[in-house]
């Protein structure tokens, strides 16, 4: 999504998770996109399930000419129904202009989240605007 939406990149924002949540009951993890047919799901039980996936494909950045290096490298951890909010650990963004953005909301309602500007995990060639 972030590759197709790079045009988009002041818009979009990362919400990191810990790994604990795996432990929630339901979680399913794939070894690729969801959407693919070739994908499988597994019930996350316990750390060994994560050997299921491929993770010099999820950290390549070279894939968009192999479909299915792409399709692995978006492998996904599925929770059922709800995240808190409070189980967030931070939430990246683009830019400082992001970055002001969404402590604002955040701010509207009384969240406090730490909100770190990370243009490097974002497609394309714009740079980030730094001014408020």
């Amino acid at each position: 999504m972030v590759a197709w939406n790079q045009t988009q990149n002041e818009h979009m924002i990362f919400l990191r998770f810990s790994l604990d949540i795996l432990g929630q009951v339901g979680v399913v993890i794939s070894d690729g996109n969801a959407r693919s047919i070739a994908t499988r799901f597994f019930s996350f039980t316990n750390v060994d399930d994560l050997a299921q996936l491929d993770a010099s494909a999820i950290n390549t950045v070279k894939y968009a000419r192999d479909p299915e290096l792409k399709r692995r490298k978006q492998a996904e951890i599925l929770v059922p129904d709800f995240l808190a909010i409070s189980e967030c650990i931070d939430i990246i963004v683009f830019s400082m202009i992001s970055a002001a953005t969404v402590l604002a909301i955040l701010g509207r309602f009384g969240i406090k989240k730490s909100v770190r500007v990370n243009p490097g995990l974002y497609f394309g060639t714009a740079t980030p605007k730094s001014d408020f």
